[in-house]
C-alpha cells in the first residue's frame, strides 16, 4: 500500500456505523466510489452511488480490497472468518480484542478501533491500537482514513481502548 490511493472494503457496510463511516469517506474524497466495496448480506450497496462495489461474499471483499473494515456486531466475531493475512485489517467491534481479530483475519495486520455514526458528517473520533504486525505505512493509512472521518489518536495500549468504551457507552445500534 505503498501508493496514495487504496481499496477499502466494509463489512456491514450497510449497518449504522459502517454506512455512516462509508459515506463519510466518500465525502471526505480519501476514497473514489469505484475503490469502495460493500459487504452485506443482501450485498446490495445501501443507497450508495452506484459505482460502489457490492457483494454478500467476503472472500470477493478479501480479494479486492488493500483495506478491510470490520462494522458489524461484536456477538458476529465469533463465526467470522477472513482469509486476508496481508491486508489491513481495521476492526469497529466494540470488545473484540487484537488476538481475536488476529485470528478471524489470518494475520497479524490488525487494528482495533472505535468509531460512531457521526463519521457521516465527518465529526467523530476514533482512537485505535495497532496490532503487532502492523507498519509505520499502515499506521500513516490507518491515521489518513479516521482524520477523513474526524479526530483520531494512536493509543499504545488496548486496555485504553476498553476505558474509552466503557466512558463512551456502545455505539447507537450495536
Amino acid at each position: 500500500m505503498a501508493r496514495d490511493s487504496f481499496t477499502i472494503g466494509i463489512l456491514g457496510g450497510n449497518g449504522m456505523l459502517g454506512g455512516a463511516m462509508a459515506r463519510g469517506l466518500l465525502a471526505s474524497g480519501i476514497v473514489a466510489p469505484d475503490d469502495l466495496w460493500i459487504c452485506s448480506r443482501r450485498g446490495s450497496r445501501g443507497g450508495l452511488p452506484l459505482d460502489v462495489n457490492a457483494t454478500r461474499d467476503l472472500s470477493v471483499l478479501a480479494g479486492a480490497c488493500d483495506v478491510i473494515l470490520l462494522s458489524v456486531p461484536p456477538a458476529s466475531a465469533d463465526a467470522l472468518r477472513l482469509d486476508a493475512p496481508d491486508r489491513l485489517v481495521i476492526s469497529v467491534m466494540a470488545g473484540v480484542t487484537l488476538d481475536r481479530l488476529e485470528a478471524i483475519a489470518g494475520g497479524p495486520r490488525v487494528v482495533r478501533a472505535m468509531c460512531s455514526p457521526a463519521a457521516v458528517k465527518r465529526l467523530a473520533y476514533a482512537p485505535w491500537v495497532a496490532g503487532s504486525g502492523v507498519a509505520l505505512r499502515d499506521k500513516t493509512t490507518i491515521t489518513r482514513i479516521f482524520e477523513a472521518l474526524g479526530k483520531t489518536d494512536e493509543l499504545k495500549d488496548e486496555a485504553q481502548l476498553d476505558l474509552f468504551t466503557a466512558l463512551t457507552g456502545p455505539v447507537p445500534g450495536f
